[in-house]
């Protein structure tokens, strides 16, 4: 693995550092956390249930709440042909949405193609009027750093969130989504949301999260 990241790094004449970690009696969610916090980017595998180690080392999710840092999430489908060539940005005007949207500005500054949809937090009979300029707003805000982003359609609050997400996401031939990871309590297991939990578990496509 070492070898393929210096190779890779090389290749793109990257400065980058190789650290071999061993977690000892601590978590390895404990120790990556320790460095993640200085990285640009996090890239993290989805969580396999069927693997039995699982539970100790698929540790996105961890990584999304506690590092504070963007984490790039592989599906366990594995490598596709393309890569942020076409992305998806889920869109609700909310603090971890907007900082998804432009912690993903380097991968949207490259992309082909951005579309945003937008998950309207409020009730269905104020979603007419609050869509236009939320959508406007994020798309005017992303073109002023060189991304031509496109306004889709609206996702009513009380669907699959995540379901309609990823469903949104094929019908589009993304390559990445990008969302916030949104949080509603305090315990882990719960704070992922309906949404981000499903998209973690469901996931065929890279996603992109912050929280």
């Amino acid at each position: 693995m070492k070898a393929a990241f210096d190779a890779a790094a090389r290749a793109r004449n990257l400065g980058s550092e190789w650290r071999g970690l061993d977690a000892g009696s601590a978590s390895v969610a404990e120790v990556a956390l320790r460095h993640a916090r200085t990285v640009d980017l996090l890239v993290a595998a989805q969580a396999d249930p069927r693997w039995p180690g699982s539970q100790r080392l698929d540790i996105a999710d961890r990584l999304v709440l506690g590092s504070g840092r963007p984490v790039l999430i592989i599906p366990n489908e594995g490598p596709q042909q393309d890569f942020a060539e076409r992305v998806l940005i889920a869109w609700n005007g909310g603090r971890e949405a907007a900082r998804a949207a432009f912690d993903a500005l380097p991968l949207l500054q490259r992309a082909r193609e951005v579309k945003m949809v937008w998950v309207n937090p409020q009730a269905r009979d104020e979603l007419a009027q609050n869509l236009p300029a939320s959508a406007a707003d994020i798309c005017a805000a992303l073109a002023r750093h060189g991304v031509k982003c496109k306004a889709t359609q609206a996702i009513d609050p009380h669907t699959n969130v995540g379901h309609t997400l990823l469903m949104h996401a094929k019908e589009n031939c993304a390559d990445l989504l990008v969302m916030g990871c949104y949080g509603h309590s305090r315990l882990r297991e719960f704070v992922l949301g309906g949404a981000s939990q499903h998209v973690l578990r469901h996931m065929t496509i890279p996603v992109f999260m912050s929280h």
